[in-house]
């Protein structure tokens, strides 16, 4: 499977966590880093969510803020091996690849793993109103996604900004 296949499953498991964090942080994702329990408390108040989902939601939530944290964390590490195989000039540029590669490989396992877990999560404990509710707020942050990705592609076509 290429890159890009991959990229949209990711993205696609990912939405649900995403928009229920980016609600639970109160803005971004990025500077608050909700953790599971803010993420939970969120859902509960948004899709609602009865007495049971919370529990059954919580431990799947807790993975996925933990792998969020260790792939930030990862991200600069893999930056460094790439750098130090690029700026080595006796070095092999295909080790620090392989290396890279390897990581992320990784990362993609347990983020299927993840995204499994939420879409069983979706399918069999949501009620259809609720997964209702859900579309809706992935449809946001879709759209969302887009408006950033069109602000991007205008960006890109300015020239002063490559200089």
């Amino acid at each position: 499977m290429n890159r890009w296949k991959i990229s949209l499953s990711i993205c696609c498991a990912a939405l649900l966590g995403s928009a229920l964090a980016r609600g639970a942080s109160g803005s971004s994702i990025l500077p608050g880093r909700p953790g599971p329990e803010r993420i939970v408390e969120f859902a509960t108040k948004q899709l609602p969510l009865d007495h049971a989902q919370p529990a059954a939601l919580t431990p799947i939530v807790a993975r996925a803020v933990s792998l969020r944290d260790s792939v930030r964390a990862d991200g600069i590490s893999l930056l460094d091996v790439t750098r130090g195989a690029v700026s080595n000039p006796t070095g092999s540029v295909l080790v620090g690849v392989a290396e890279r590669d390897a990581r992320f490989d990784g990362r993609l396992a347990e983020f299927r793993a993840v995204r499994n877990e939420l879409l069983g999560y979706y399918q069999y404990r949501l009620t259809p109103q609720q997964q209702a509710r859900v579309r809706e707020l992935m449809e946001r942050r879709l759209d969302r996604i887009d408006k950033l990705r069109s602000a991007l592609g205008a960006l890109r076509e300015e020239p002063a900004l490559w200089r």
